[in-house]
């Protein structure tokens, strides 16, 4: 009796390993889904890569533009500002005005404004 669900536990976990996917697979499998225009796809492949590393400008960058194809505007005012705050390297530079545009569109003029004059200066 006690091998059997020792064998039992052991199969079980072995099944959760072999259905688990990498970061890499699922940003691949996003930027799939995102490049062919399934965005709501995309959301959810990089919604779980974010949840193992929350760190990655590249996925949040697709992530809030995904969000803002399928018009889901707070969700991506949300990771467009995560972007502006956490991309030393300056990468996605228009993730300020994304934010703007997202704010905007959210009824918050005064703060859209003054994100745009951030970017109009240069400003994160």
């Amino acid at each position: 009796m006690k091998k059997t669900v020792k064998y039992i536990l052991l199969f079980c976990f072995f099944i959760n390993i072999a259905s688990a996917q990498s970061i890499q697979q699922l940003i691949q499998n996003g930027d799939n889904a995102y490049e062919t225009y399934n965005y709501f796809s995309a959301i959810d492949f990089y919604e779980q890569t974010l949840k193992q590393n929350n760190s990655l400008i590249d996925v949040q960058f697709r992530l809030a533009e995904s969000y803002r194809q399928v018009f889901n505007y707070p969700k991506a005012e949300k990771h467009y500002l995560t972007i502006a705050q956490n991309d030393p390297d300056n990468k996605y530079p228009e993730s300020i005005f994304y934010a703007g545009m997202m704010m905007k569109s959210n009824g918050k003029y005064q703060e859209a404004i003054k994100i745009f004059h951030k970017y109009i200066n240069g400003k994160r």
